[in-house]
């Protein structure tokens, strides 16, 4: 329907996000092994990316990277073992799509509306911006 809210995002698409930025939580039951997981994945996402309502998908994440790392010793293990090696797949599948989802794959980073730090410009991306400023003004006849 034209004007409604996708169920998958709402306006997020189009670089609404009207959760407040504040960083996701991490939460105190943790094993030792998804407690650097979690601390090298906040060192790597952009921190205009996260909102505290993440906490959960993103432990989720640290789940998957951990039960990818143990599927991975399995394969290479047994290269043999048909199901650890789809299982490991489906896992990696679901670790790529969930990693997108925090603008860790290069494609969703560049997709990403981030700001520009204060005092920093990049002349080509001030290029693509007036060009992109033309072509939204210019009008066919």
């Amino acid at each position: 329907m034209t004007g409604a809210r996708s169920k998958s995002g709402g306006d997020r698409s189009l670089g609404v996000d009207n959760f407040p930025q504040s960083m996701p939580t991490k939460p105190e039951n943790l094993p030792a092994r998804q407690t650097v997981i979690w601390n090298e994945l906040l060192e790597q996402i952009p921190n205009d990316a996260l909102r505290s309502i993440d906490s959960h998908q993103l432990t989720l994440l640290v789940e998957l990277l951990t039960q990818s790392e143990a599927l991975a010793l399995l394969v290479r293990a047994d290269a043999t073992d048909g199901g650890s090696q789809r299982l490991y797949l489906a896992v990696c599948d679901r670790v790529a799509k969930l990693s997108a989802m925090f603008g860790l794959s290069p494609r969703c980073r560049s997709a990403m509306r981030m700001e520009i730090p204060t005092g920093e410009s990049d002349p080509f991306l001030d290029y693509l911006a007036d060009v992109k400023l033309a072509r939204q003004a210019y009008v066919p006849q």
